[in-house]
């Protein structure tokens, strides 16, 4: 294991990383003598994985088939960025722990260019955003938790932001700069406050951390994008 993550024995040494979901993913990829994978363990990228990332020359997630492996492609690439180099995915609705030999080595091999493969992802999810809940200013009913949170807002600077704990508290403000990185750090935030226009950056953020709602003092055109829902203190 590499610091509580399931991981092959040569994540270290290797120049290059596969990540994967969970542990038989690994254990599947070790039969195959391939050393070098390392599982995210569930939601919520650890800022250990980044920081592993960043030291090697190509990191490939290597993801199921399915839109499980989508969902998670965007967390990865979310907290990763750049780090992330390449993509690959296993069959339509297959899993990497159930892959054989040949279908590994194929699928590897197929692998594309990580920011190719994440904004053809977006364009799709943003088209399903679309359809599902229209862009811009539809009316679209604030949730009780949400409205809760707009008493968080106060005394915010502009552009800092409250991450909403499991137990429905919030946090110390974070000033925008670290805010990519304290929601890599949170254990399962279920929600952000953000004194300033929900932006595509703030979306990813929250995709990125496995959020849901974020309540901003204003949104764009576009509500929704990469499965997070923002909302306006306008609408409240």
């Amino acid at each position: 294991d590499y610091k509580g993550m399931t991981a092959g024995p040569n994540v270290n040494k290797s120049e290059g990383l596969i990540i994967v979901e969970g542990r038989n993913d690994v254990l599947n990829l070790l039969k195959y003598d391939i050393k070098n994978s390392i599982a995210t363990m569930g939601s919520g990228i650890k800022p250990e994985l980044l920081e592993l990332a960043k030291s090697k020359k190509t990191v490939t997630a290597f993801l199921d088939g399915d839109r499980g492996g989508k969902l998670l492609l965007m967390e990865i690439s979310g907290v990763l960025g750049k780090a992330l180099t390449h993509v690959a995915f296993a069959p339509q609705s297959r899993e990497v722990e159930h892959l054989e030999m040949k279908v590994v080595t194929k699928s590897l091999s197929q692998k594309e260019t990580a920011g190719k493969v994440v904004a053809r992802i977006q364009s799709q999810m943003n088209r399903e955003d679309d359809r599902s809940v229209g862009r811009g200013s539809e009316a679209l009913e604030t949730p009780d938790e949400v409205k809760a949170w707009a008493g968080m807002l106060d005394g915010l600077k502009q552009n800092q932001a409250v991450i909403i704990h499991e137990d429905g508290s919030g946090s110390d403000p974070i000033g925008a700069s670290k805010l990519q990185e304290t929601l890599a750090e949170s254990s399962n935030p279920q929600g952000l406050v953000f004194a300033g226009k929900v932006t595509g950056k703030i979306f990813d953020y929250a995709s990125g951390a496995g959020i849901e709602n974020v309540l901003g003092t204003s949104v764009g055109k576009v509500t929704r994008k990469s499965g997070v829902q923002a909302y306006s203190t306008e609408d409240l």
